[in-house]
């Protein structure tokens, strides 16, 4: 049986059209990565912003990542407003808690001097461990806030109520504006 000259130029069609459908997801893919790092070229902005006309520190380590999680897996579960938002606020009672079980809320902190306290140590060990299950329980897991929580224990951060106020501004504002960019990028989907 004789090919026709139709049929024998149908696999060039279907090559032709499966590299055009390869560039185009591959612009696709480097315009979702442009613009994914322009997001979190603002959302990061926002924050160091405020934190330089305030002088509150309103941009610290765990938002890092904590606008990562959003702005570049937001399909992830940790990305959600409820993970974010109850898991920090977790690991700050976890912390506080920790701290005041083991009478380290005045101790040095481990980040300024040569050598961690004892009860600074216990008190992370526990935090962290009151962490992990608080966010377990109230199915809101979200890594960086553990972050926050070694912040608050180890003594990177005061655990006064101005500051873990602070904290949480800093956490609603970055997952406000983290939140826009999600939406906006689901819209475009």
């Amino acid at each position: 049986m004789e090919e026709t000259a139709q049929e024998k130029n149908l696999p060039d069609c279907i090559t032709i059209l499966s590299i055009l459908r390869l560039k185009n997801l591959r612009a696709f893919m480097v315009l979702e990565i442009i613009f994914k790092t322009f997001a979190v070229l603002v959302s990061t902005g926002v924050m160091g912003a405020l934190a330089y006309f305030t002088h509150y520190p309103l941009l610290f380590p765990s938002l890092g990542p904590t606008i990562f999680i959003h702005i570049v897996t937001p399909q992830q579960d940790a990305s959600r407003v409820w993970n974010t938002l109850a898991g920090h606020a977790i690991g700050i009672i976890a912390a506080v808690f920790s701290l005041w079980i083991f009478d380290a809320l005045a101790a040095p902190a481990a980040m300024s001097i040569d050598h961690i306290t004892w009860n600074r140590m216990a008190a992370s060990v526990l935090a962290i461990s009151l962490t992990v299950l608080g966010q377990g329980l109230c199915k809101a897991n979200h890594p960086p806030a553990a972050a926050t929580t070694l912040l608050l224990s180890l003594g990177g951060f005061h655990s006064d109520i101005k500051t873990i106020s602070v904290i949480c501004i800093g956490v609603i504002i970055s997952t406000t504006v983290s939140e826009v960019f999600q939406k906006f990028m689901a819209y475009k989907k």
